[in-house]
């Protein structure tokens, strides 16, 4: 909250905590990108289902329409714009969510700029030699999500971090 706004008297806005507003952040939503796609289209229509509050960031979309029915921040490919929009210091999100740890490693981690992140991992990201920033960006994150028991007990073979990944089938959000 901005003090000079305070002391001027202007009524100040911020975003109850108690209805958090979501960035959800994928490389892609678009149909004919991939499995992670679909996981970003999935979580999109779980979040709508269930009335949260949430916009989509997208590194690789360079239309700002979605059919998904939100407004896609897109970024063209650009990694320094993808970041940006993560770390521009607001109040705008409360919490951030990312289809694969890849995406995750652009969240901004600075004590002050730090909002609360999940991230999903899938298979083979996180079976055999996990690149070094796909773990910080885990060790960092609040929750870790993984689809299958098999992908969550091969992974936390691979590092302890992974022990705490919840299983959450997309598919079972999709029905409730």
């Amino acid at each position: 909250m901005s003090r000079n706004r305070e002391k001027q008297g202007e009524s100040v806005t911020s975003i109850d905590q108690n209805r958090p507003n979501i960035l959800l952040g994928s490389e892609s939503f678009a149909l004919d990108r991939g499995g992670v796609s679909r996981v970003g289209r999935l979580v999109s229509h779980v979040l709508t289902d269930a009335g949260k509050d949430y916009s989509l960031l997208s590194l690789n979309e360079s239309k700002i329409e979605s059919e998904l029915g939100k407004t896609l921040l897109a970024c063209a490919g650009s990694r320094l714009r993808f970041a940006a929009a993560l770390w521009q210091p607001n109040d705008r999100y409360t919490h951030f969510m990312y289809t694969h740890l890849g995406i995750a490693r652009a969240h901004c981690n600075l004590a002050r700029l730090r909002r609360p992140y999940a991230v999903w991992v899938h298979g083979i990201e996180v079976w055999d030699n996990v690149r070094s920033d796909y773990l910080r960006a885990a060790n960092y994150a609040d929750t870790i999500f993984t689809q299958t028991y098999f992908t969550r007990s091969r992974a936390a073979l691979t590092n302890k971090v992974f022990d705490r990944a919840e299983l959450e089938s997309i598919a079972k959000l999709c029905r409730q």
